[in-house]
This record gives C-alpha cells, sequence and structure tokens, in this order.
C-alpha cells in the first residue's frame, strides 16, 4: 500500500503524527490535548473546546466564520472529545479539499489551518470570558447530548456498567457529566480550563491527507511549539482495570421495552492480538457463539454481541433481551465452552479473515486509517493493517484459550422493566 506513516516527538510534551496517501482528496489537521481524566474538570473542557470551535478573534461573527468556512471549499472546524484508558482527549480538528481542486490558485488549506490555529491560540476573549450568548448554547449542545444518551437506553446502560466496572478509576466518568455538572460551570472555570488546556496538556498532532504538508506542517508546529507546556506528566493509555473480589451485581428499573444486560469481563493477561481473536468467537462477529446460539437458535434475546476494551484489558457484553437470567446464563457458558476449547479451526480462521479483512478496508478512507495510525501510536505500536495476516497467524488454539481463560466475571448490570421490579431503584448484590 502507498500510505506513508511517521511518528515525530518535536519535543517532551508535543508529538506529531503524518498520515499521508496520494488517493485521498480531502485533508485533515487534528490538534489534540491529552491529560488524566478529573472528576471535577471533565465536563468544563469538554465545554472549552466547543467554545473554541467557533471562538476567533481574527474572525468573531459566529456567520462570517460559517462563511469564511463555506468559501474555502465548504471547509470545516470541529471539534470532539472522549476518553482512552484514563485519558481525557479534546481536539479541534480542521477538514478541507486537496489544493489541486481550488480554481484560479485559490489557497485552501493554510487558511483554514490558520483558522483553527487561531481558534485555540487566539479566542475571541473579551478580558478573560466568551460571550454569555456562545457559552449558553454550547452548554445547551451538552446539556441535549446528555440527554440523548440517557434517552438511548442501551447507551446508558453500557454507561452505568462502565461506572460499575471502573468504580474509583479515572475512567469511572465519561466527558459529560451531569446536566447540573454543565449548568453550574462558570466563566472563570472556563478560562482556567482553557488556560489548562494549551499550557498543562500533552498535545498531539495529526496530519492526514494527500496534500503537500510542508507548509502547513511548518505552520502548525510552529504556533503549537511557541506556547510553553508545563507540568505536564506521561501520558499512559493502557492501565489495565482491577478484577473485583466478587463480581458485583445491579439491576435497575425504567421505562423500557426490553431488559438492557451488559456484563464486564476483566483479565490481566498482556495479549491483546489473542483476545482479539477470542472476542470475534465469542461475540465480536456474526459467526460468534452469542449470536449463532443465544441469539439465532435458543432465541434469548433481540441483539447479543461483545466487544474489548483494550486500555482497560476488559471484555464487555452487551443484550437486549425479555430475559435477563436465562440470557446471562447462557452467556457465561457459551465462554465456558470456549475456555475449555470448544471451538474449532474452521472458527478461527473464520474470525481472522473477518479481522483482517476489516482492517484491510481502513485503506478506503481517510478517517478510517488517521484513526488506525492513531490507535497504533497509543499502543506503542506501528504496525500496517496487511502485518496482522502474519500477526494472528501465529495465535494458535492454546493461546486463543488462554486468553479466554484469563477473562473472569467482573460486573453484571442489568437495566430491567418498570413491571418487573417492587421499585425503581433496583438491590446491588
Amino acid at each position: 500500500m502507498s500510505t506513508f506513516f511517521n511518528k515525530t516527538n518535536l519535543n517532551d510534551n508535543v508529538t506529531l503524527l503524518e498520515i499521508y496517501d496520494k488517493k485521498f482528496v480531502s485533508n485533515t489537521v487534528e490538534i489534540k490535548f491529552v491529560s488524566p481524566i478529573n472528576r471535577c474538570w471533565r465536563t468544563i473542557k469538554s465545554l472549552v473546546v466547543a467554545l473554541l470551535s467557533t471562538s476567533n478573534k481574527n474572525c468573531p461573527k459566529r456567520i462570517d466564520f460559517e462563511k469564511k468556512q463555506l468559501a474555502l471549499y465548504d471547509s470545516a472546524i470541529d471539534y470532539d472529545f472522549y476518553t482512552s484508558g484514563n485519558n481525557q482527549i479534546v481536539k479541534l480538528s480542521a477538514k478541507f479539499l486537496n489544493q489541486k481542486f481550488a480554481l484560479n490558485g485559490d489557497v485552501i488549506g493554510e487558511q483554514v489551518v490558520r483558522m483553527l490555529l487561531d481558534c485555540i491560540y487566539n479566542p475571541d476573549f473579551s478580558g478573560e470570558a466568551f460571550e454569555h450568548e456562545n457559552i449558553a448554547s454550547k452548554k445547551q449542545a451538552l446539556i441535549d447530548e446528555i440527554n440523548n444518551r440517557e434517552n438511548d437506553k442501551m447507551v446508558y446502560a453500557i454507561k452505568r456498567c462502565r461506572e460499575l466496572a471502573f468504580k474509583g478509576e479515572p475512567c469511572e466518568y465519561d466527558c459529560l457529566g451531569s446536566i447540573s455538572d454543565v449548568e453550574e460551570i462558570t466563566q472563570k472555570q472556563i478560562f482556567l480550563a482553557y488556560k489548562f488546556l494549551i499550557s498543562q496538556c500533552k498535545v498531539e498532532i495529526v496530519l492526514g491527507g494527500g496534500d503537500d504538508f510542508t507548509k502547513i506542517k511548518k505552520m502548525v508546529c510552529d504556533e503549537v511549539l511557541s506556547h510553553e507546556i508545563h507540568g505536564a506528566g506521561e501520558v499512559v493509555y493502557k492501565t489495565y482495570s482491577p478484577l473485583k473480589n466478587q463480581p458485583i451485581e445491579l439491576t435497575e428499573y425504567s421505562d423500557v421495552n426490553q431488559a438492557k444486560l451488559v456484563m464486564a469481563f476483566k483479565s490481566d493477561l498482556d495479549d491483546l492480538y489473542a483476545h482479539k481473536i477470542t472476542n470475534a468467537i465469542f461475540g465480536g462477529s456474526v459467526t460468534s457463539k452469542l449470536f449463532v446460539n443465544v441469539r439465532e437458535k435458543m432465541g434469548l434475546c433481540y441483539s447479543c454481541s461483545s466487544a474489548i476494551i483494550e486500555h482497560k484489558n476488559t471484555m464487555i457484553v452487551i443484550c437486549g433481551t425479555n430475559k435477563p437470567a436465562e440470557a446471562k446464563a447462557e452467556i457465561l457458558r457459551q465462554f465456558e465452552l470456549i475456555k475449555n476449547g470448544d471451538f474449532s479451526k474452521q472458527d478461527i480462521d473464520v474470525v481472522v479473515n473477518m479481522l483482517c479483512s476489516g482492517f484491510m478496508s481502513n485503506y478506503d478512507s481517510l478517517y478510517a486509517i488517521k484513526e488506525w495510525y492513531c490507535t497504533q501510536y497509543a499502543r506503542g505500536e506501528s504496525f500496517k493493517p496487511e502485518d496482522f495476516y502474519n500477526i494472528f497467524s501465529e495465535i494458535d488454539k492454546d493461546r486463543i484459550v488462554e486468553s479466554a481463560r484469563s477473562f473472569e466475571l467482573d460486573t453484571v448490570y442489568v437495566l430491567d422493566k418498570l413491571e418487573n421490579g417492587d421499585n425503581q431503584n433496583g438491590g446491588e448484590n
């Protein structure tokens, strides 16, 4: 493949990731600020990055800001926030068309990236504050997102299971917090969080696309490096979650059409790629034991799948069912069968081919291949998608069984129908 990837540590606090492939007709520049999840500041940092995405002292009027992006061939400046391991990542990004498609010699990338950098390092402050109207708008956007997640009962159930599974760890908390967390944020807190982002967070710069990034790379690196960063600790992505002495089980009740069952299993075995095959055989594919048996053959649920939270070495099972007790028992039984080696060479070959085909599809889009290499960076690796044909070929049945046996049940969360409980609070065992 013709995709180029390179990682450069510009200094102790700033890393540059470059992903280039001439077939892509668009480009992206991302600037990520990475810091440990903090219960008190997580929501404020998420609000700050939302505010920065539309705050630019050189283009202070929102309508002019949007018109300028539209005029630059429908370019876009955006933001995002999420957790990775015990870290919170907030980022601003610019997306823009390749220069070769510009008419009459218009310069696209450099103008869009300059807007992005101004949003971050030259926002439209009045003294030490954003405009009240803009704050109110962005707060409401966060509140709407919180409400959306609360109303999506499977998303809510996964969130509650994670809170229980990772209780006492930084990743117990997400980036949003509660509605009251958002409403209580003050102007002073916003300004302090902004100063924290640009002066005390690790910075990851990501350049991706099909253009020549020579000028943009210099522009971005010069700007970021001109701002002193102090007190930023080492970013550690992989922090395995300890297994509880006894599994915790919690049932809560809500107005749902079917119960939501979420189970967390934890491992202390450091073998990510064996875990990926184990997960695919167990519940991470359409040929998995959970899909074929729990859903199709036994009809115990409408959906049943598993996934790896890799930086916590945790596997979660997600199930929508009207029979949570029966579904839980069968899920555990299916996992025991895998632990006992009750799967074939064909089962392995099928999921390995599925995984490798999925990995190769990352080459089809700029977003996918960018995320691939950002994930590789977080793992401390630089594998190409095609490398996994060889990596997986070295993982035999014994290693998969060892992987499966390393996972033990840690948490069971059920969000059940109101009529199935004596009250809405449920009980904890």
